[in-house]
């Protein structure tokens, strides 16, 4: 089973926010183009994390995004049910079989979003900085 790209470009957001934000807000644009990503997959994403409170919207020439919780807060399995909840599929008519298949990858997903529920951005910080990514932040903001 392998994460929605969606929800992998969600969490680099949020982690370059965190590790590399500082204190100003960013340009939702700024933080695409930094990490590569499509717009297409994160305006309604980014929407529903200012909504839920995880992020706050600045409005102005001098706006953009920035976390409204502390890194600590926020956890990375309430992030995938936002994001899986922008995403909402509706359900067809389905198959036996496919009720048998459906009920694997479910079990699948419980397992994983246990994994992410013991988890935050914080965790997501550390890693990082374990991995030597560069953080112009770190001199008085270390996220160890």
């Amino acid at each position: 089973m392998q994460a929605s790209r969606k929800l992998m470009a969600t969490y680099t957001v949020l982690l370059e926010l965190a590790y590399r934000g500082g204190t100003d807000p960013r340009r939702l644009r700024d933080l695409l183009e930094a990490n590569n990503l499509s717009p297409r997959y994160l305006e309604p994403v980014v929407q529903a994390l200012v909504k839920e409170g995880i992020l706050v919207s600045h409005r102005g020439p001098k706006g953009g995004y920035a976390l409204a919780k502390s890194r600590q807060e926020v956890n990375l399995g309430q992030v995938a049910r936002l994001v899986a909840g922008v995403d909402r599929e509706v359900d067809e008519q389905e198959s036996d079989l496919f009720g048998v298949v459906k009920g694997i990858v479910q079990e699948a997903e419980v397992k994983a979003m246990v994994y992410l529920d013991g988890l935050t951005l914080q965790d997501l910080c550390n890693l990082a900085y374990r991995s030597g990514i560069h953080n112009p932040w770190a001199m008085g903001d270390t996220p160890i």
